[in-house]
C-alpha cells in the first residue's frame, strides 16, 4: 500500500513541475492596453526624473557658494597639472632635438629653424638699413 501512495505522490510532483514549466507566450497584438501601459511608464519615469531634477536644482542653488569655490580651485589645479605635463613633454622631446641640432646632426625640422633664423636676421638687417636711411634724411 505504501508504494501506491508513493507512486501517486511522485506522479503529482512530476505533473506540477511540468505544469509550472509551461511557457505562456506573450500576446503578439499591439492593442490599446499595451500602448496605454507604455504611456503610463513614460509618465511615471518622466515624473520621477522631473522630481529628482527639481530636488537637484534646489540643492545646487542652496550649496552654490561652496561649488563655485570648489570648482575654481579644481579648475586651477587641473590647468596647472596640464601645464606641468605639457612643459614636461616639451622638455622630453625638445631637449634631445636641441642637443642633436647644436651638435650639427640636423634632426628633422632643422631646415625650418634655419629658414626662420635667416628670415629674422634678414628682416633685422633691412630694418637697420631703413633706420640708417631715415636718420640720414631726418638729419638733412
Amino acid at each position: 500500500m505504501q508504494s501506491d501512495e508513493l507512486n501517486t505522490i511522485i506522479v503529482n510532483i512530476v505533473a506540477t513541475e511540468s505544469a509550472s514549466r509551461t511557457v505562456i507566450p506573450p500576446s503578439s497584438g499591439t492593442g490599446e492596453g499595451q500602448e496605454m501601459t507604455g504611456f503610463m511608464k513614460l509618465l511615471i519615469y518622466g515624473g520621477i526624473l522631473l522630481l529628482f531634477g527639481i530636488i537637484f536644482f534646489i540643492f545646487m542653488m542652496i550649496s552654490s557658494p561652496i561649488w563655485v569655490v570648489v570648482g575654481t580651485i579644481l579648475l586651477i589645479n587641473i590647468i596647472g597639472f596640464l601645464w606641468v605635463c605639457g612643459m614636461a613633454a616639451a622638455l622630453a622631446f625638445g631637449l634631445p632635438w636641441m642637443y642633436k641640432y647644436l651638435r650639427g646632426t640636423y634632426p628633422l625640422g632643422s631646415d625650418w629653424v634655419d629658414n626662420a633664423r635667416n628670415q629674422i636676421t634678414g628682416t633685422a638687417g633691412q630694418m637697420r638699413d631703413y633706420a640708417s636711411i631715415a636718420r640720414e634724411e631726418f638729419a638733412k
